[in-house]
């Protein structure tokens, strides 16, 4: 019974395996983010990720997120 169990556990781990979307970006990147409400047809934005070294032993990643030509907020 608990090698059922254990074959079952094996070949769901392989056959259920996640799949890397875009995990093998190069650095830097950019994105065009596309407005959730289409009604707006010139907002737009775009997202930079970049790395950025302050000191030798402290690497990290920026995310800069920029928005042009958006509505007044609700």
């Amino acid at each position: 019974m608990k090698q059922i169990i254990v074959v079952l556990l094996i070949l769901g781990c392989v056959l259920i395996s996640p799949k890397n979307g875009k995990a093998n970006v190069s650095m830097p990147c950019s994105t065009v983010l596309e407005p959730v409400n289409t009604g707006y047809a010139n907002a737009k934005g775009v997202a930079l990720v970049y790395k950025v070294k302050l000191t030798p032993s402290f690497p990290r990643t920026s995310i800069s997120i920029h928005a042009n030509h958006l509505p007044t907020p609700s």
